[in-house]
């Protein structure tokens, strides 16, 4: 990892769930979408993290906000993920861009994302969180694919759902 002073990466990290926390609660897009800019900016959560964390809720804002400048950079992340052969992070960051197309009403590309990243997970036995279900249930549910919406909800294990303890956002 590059190396980031402490200081940088943790007014960052709090930018990022600033931003986040701000959009969730209704506060005005641009004032969520310059936070969420200024932590991203740099590169320094994409760097410190994988599969998640503030880097995802920060870039999240930026698919909420509907700007392209979100698939870049997750485009960006399924690169790195791809060059560092990092399975779990290509299956979350498969999973925010699939959350994104959600956003913007592109269906079927919310779906072979989401599909993409359960397929990963399940390939090379990673956990597989309920979010992903969830993220992929809905891609489908918008189609008018409610059974195979229902199936996507099932866990095919029972090592596959997330323990009860952790927290999403």
């Amino acid at each position: 990892l590059p190396r980031h002073s402490t200081g940088d990466l943790s007014l960052k990290m709090l930018l990022a769930l600033l931003a986040f926390s701000d959009a969730r609660a209704g506060a005005p897009a641009v004032a969520s979408v310059a936070l969420a800019r200024r932590a991203l900016a740099g590169g320094t959560l994409h760097a410190a993290e994988t599969g998640g964390g503030a880097f995802a809720r920060a870039s999240m804002v930026l698919a909420m906000a509907d700007l392209d400048e979100a698939l870049t950079m997750y485009d960006a992340a399924l690169a790195d993920a791809h060059l560092h052969g990092s399975i779990s992070g290509f299956a979350a960051t498969k999973v925010f861009r699939a959350q994104a197309f959600l956003f913007r009403g592109d269906l079927a590309e919310a779906e072979a994302d989401s599909r993409e990243a359960l397929d990963a997970c399940r390939a090379w036995g990673l956990q597989l969180l309920d979010a992903f279900r969830f993220v992929s249930a809905e891609a489908l549910m918008e189609q008018g694919k409610l059974a195979e919406a229902a199936t996507a909800l099932e866990p095919g294990r029972p090592d596959e759902s997330m323990p009860e303890d952790v927290a999403l956002y």
